[in-house]
């Protein structure tokens, strides 16, 4: 598959392997949080609309929140 010889060139380097495989495991719970509140709401509510309303409420939340809740930029180039 020709298409897998690029991802095989950039994981020969070393600890590019490790660098993703972290990066993908500390984002997995931010990217469920929408689809597992979607889910559980349509289930229990019956109501996609209703759970569209809530996760986006959650979102929202969380962008008005985090910047606040952030440490501020550091360094010489901030």
């Amino acid at each position: 598959m020709p298409f897998l010889a690029s991802y095989r060139r950039l994981f020969s380097r070393k600890g590019s392997l490790a660098f993703t495989t972290a990066g993908f495991l500390a984002r997995l719970p931010l990217s469920m949080y929408g689809i597992s509140t979607v889910v559980m709401i349509a289930t229990v509510r019956d109501s996609y609309a209703l759970a569209g309303l809530v996760a986006g409420s959650g979102l929202l939340a969380a962008v008005l929140i985090v910047p606040f809740r952030s440490p501020p930029p550091r360094g010489p180039h901030h």
